[in-house]
């Protein structure tokens, strides 16, 4: 285990403090060896460098020699990995034999590798690659959605599925302008299971079927119970896996109740459906709302006759499992985040970060032990362990929040994504800097939230603005009586459906300083018709169609209400974010310099949604210095 020197040297958090974060993730240990992925920010280049590391007696060793190599997959022998290297446009995939210790590059790929995976006898990779015409002076759109937020415009895009052998050869499964979403190698079958999204289809819907190796054919798994989705909001957990008989794993949603209900883990082999964790109300995945998590990492594993999977339960994401006769139960849980494991005999070695620390490796043998910090100055930099706490809501409902005492009069409330997201033991590097330069933050997870089950999740749709602005403004109040903070100073702040709930609390209430939304939509009119995912989403959350329901569609809208707004503004929206579209910053930022409310808006070029998360280190830095530089002017 590294250790790390405590320093007395009192030191504030700075936006530029990103710089010195490195993000962990995509454990696998491989013979005894343990690996992982690092991603850090290049200042100079405004980017990241992303390298693969070996841990060994509690020291980590660049394992592979590029600044750009990501992707660590392992064969089922333990005798092969593979990996990617960045390489200009092009991406390189990297064989490692361990039997040799010969490293060589297999293949250059035009495209985007979303997913790839060691055949049955190590001969080779499958993997999907998505393909991108190159740029010409016009689009021709056919289909919708228009665009997918991250991935922009949709149309001009291919799929493959290829084979790529050891020695450099390939062929092409499957390919097509449908996208190809994910697959898993049947290990006693000639055959793959896939995940499509056929044309007019937006990322909620997509179709679950067979691919024969032998014929080519796709025959589509059909339940008459519900169709198959991949959840939009429940985290990157990889939707299935094959069992050593054949058994495959994936996520079934029934859209019973809504469009973001948690999903199921169902099993099927051979027609026959077995939902495992039907009788179970639990979230898969990660739930949880963080800016310290950037390397994708695999999230369910097969271990004899039980199926390993994280899950997010009350604010934290622990490691679960489950066998077919549907026994479920938690395997390493307590007050953190797992992200990523992986088994080593007995032991299972994972990532996890708290709402104090960043990500870190862990082992479990039977209680958790820390293994290994990537980050040797988070000693200086002083994360402070949120004070965890529950309310009574005015309708008897037990709400969860979090509370970080700072030094000054001022106080931040926080609000998440989703709205099926969560706030809890994660790390919020934005709360910390406001608290590190004097704010109090406060944050809870509200009715809608995500890990308190489908009714508590439920509870807000086609009710936006209504039970969960209540439970918010009773966490004020439970604050301003409980933790002694200033009623004349309190600001608020919120990304995504966080950013709506900002923008509806500015037009119903005065009653705060300041206010920052983020990445934000405020015309649900509009974004029904603009938004990727608008369609769907809104026509489940709100209620139908703007020509069927127009009336809800604009009461529930906050640019109907920004008329009575008198609370200072600041508005943050990114030019390629086809979730919450730019123009719904437009339409608000327009009423608001019209009526005289003070406002300003800033829009990053070519970042989407996930800026906070993964954008370019020098806007993430920007975003920062204005959201604090905003409350520091307008709320003190």
């Amino acid at each position: 285990m590294n250790t790390r020197t405590n320093s007395s040297k009192n030191i504030v958090l700075k936006p530029e403090t990103v710089y010195e974060m490195k993000f962990i993730g995509n454990l696998n240990v491989v013979g005894g060896r343990i690996f992982f992925e690092v991603s850090e920010p290049d200042r100079e280049k405004n980017d990241y460098s992303t390298g693969i590391y070996q841990l060994t007696e509690g020291k980590a060793a660049k394992f592979t020699r590029g600044d750009k190599d990501y992707g660590f997959v392992a064969d089922r022998t333990g005798n092969y990995i593979a990996y990617e290297s960045k390489l200009g446009e092009k991406t390189a995939v990297n064989v490692r034999d361990f039997s040799t210790g010969v490293d060589f590059e297999v293949a250059e790929i035009d495209g985007r590798i979303i997913k790839k995976e060691w055949d049955g006898n190590s001969s080779g990779l499958y993997m999907i690659v998505e393909a991108e015409r190159k740029a010409e002076d016009f689009r021709i759109i056919e289909n919708i959605p228009l665009f997918s937020d991250e991935r922009g415009f949709l149309e001009g895009l291919s799929y493959k599925l290829l084979h790529l052998r050891r020695n450099g050869r390939f062929r092409v499964i499957m390919e097509g302008r449908e996208e190809i979403r994910d697959f898993a190698v049947n290990p006693v079958k000639k055959e793959i299971a896939v995940e499509i999204r056929p044309l007019d289809s937006d990322s909620y819907h997509s179709k679950v079927g067979i691919l024969s190796l032998e014929t080519g054919r796709v025959n589509y798994i059909t339940s008459q119970s519900g169709e198959y989705i991949r959840p939009g909001s429940i985290g990157g957990i990889t939707s299935m896996e094959y069992f050593d008989d054949g058994t495959l794993a994936f996520l079934l949603n029934r859209n019973e109740f809504f469009i973001e209900e948690a999903p199921e883990i169902v099993f099927w082999k051979d027609g026959k459906f077995n939902e495992i964790l039907r009788k179970y109300d639990i979230s898969p995945g990660i739930a949880l709302s963080t800016d310290s998590t950037m390397v994708s990492s695999r999230l369910m594993r097969i271990r004899g006759r039980y199926l390993y999977f994280v899950a997010t339960v009350h604010g934290r994401a622990g490691i679960y499992r489950v066998n077919d006769e549907g026994e479920m139960s938690p395997v390493v849980t307590g007050d953190f985040s797992v992200e990523s494991f992986d088994f080593d005999g007995n032991d299972i070695y994972f990532i996890a970060q708290k709402s104090d620390a960043l990500p870190q490796i862990y082992r479990y043998d039977g209680k958790a032990s820390l293994l290994f910090s990537m980050n040797n100055r988070e000693m200086e930099w002083r994360f402070r362990r949120p004070e965890n706490f529950h309310f009574r809501a005015s309708d008897g409902a037990d709400i969860e929040g979090w509370f970080l005492r700072g030094k000054g009069k001022g106080t931040v409330v926080r609000i998440h994504g989703g709205p099926r997201g969560a706030f809890g033991e994660a790390l919020v590097f934005e709360a910390h800097l406001l608290n590190s330069v004097g704010f109090n933050v406060i944050y809870c997870n509200p009715r809608g939230s995500d890990s308190y089950g489908d009714a508590f999740a439920a509870a807000v749709v086609k009710k936006y603005g209504e039970r969960d602005y209540e439970d918010i403004m009773e966490m004020v109040d439970y604050s301003v009586k409980n933790f002694g903070i200033d009623p004349e100073h309190i600001g608020v702040t919120g990304g995504s459906y966080g950013g709506y709930m900002v923008n509806w609390i500015v037009g119903h209430t005065d009653r705060f300083k300041a206010a920052v939304s983020d990445r934000s939509f405020s015309d649900a009119v509009s974004d029904y018709f603009s938004g990727d995912i608008g369609p769907t989403f809104d026509s489940d959350q709100i209620g139908g169609t703007p020509y069927e329901n127009l009336e809800t569609y604009w009461e529930k809208s906050p640019i109907k209400h920004i008329r009575n707004c008198k609370t200072p503004l600041l508005l943050i929206q990114n030019d390629s974010d086809y979730r919450c579209p730019v123009w719904q910053a437009y339409e608000l930022f327009t009423q608001l310099k019209m009526q005289g409310t003070v406002t300003k808006l800033v829009v990053f070029k070519g970042e989407n949604h996930n800026l906070p998360f993964s954008g370019k280190p020098k806007n993430r830095v920007k975003r920062l210095e204005e959201i604090v530089g905003w409350f520091q002017r307008y709320l003190l």
